[in-house]
């Protein structure tokens, strides 16, 4: 699986699940010509529509192979007992 870290997290994140050799993990501190195209792309994507924030927020963006899009809402928090 192919996974971008956060930013905010640790790029150690990224090393250790490369290292383990079931994942393809790339962090901002470590992208390639590839990472900061599709970076782009998903800004264009979240920009399209106009208000981001507004897009982004409880969502997530879920991308495809072939590098298609699709924003998805996050499922409810279980209610607390």
């Amino acid at each position: 699986m192919k996974l971008f870290i956060d930013e905010c997290l640790s790029p150690q994140l990224a090393a250790r699940l490369n290292a383990a050799g079931r994942h393809d993990a790339v962090h901002p501190l470590h992208s390639a010509e590839g990472t900061w195209t599709a970076l782009q792309a998903t800004l264009a994507f979240l920009e399209g529509p106009g208000k981001p924030l507004d897009m982004i927020v409880n969502h997530v963006l879920e991308i495809d192979r072939s590098g298609g899009m699709t924003l998805l809402p996050l499922p409810p928090y279980p209610a607390k007992p």
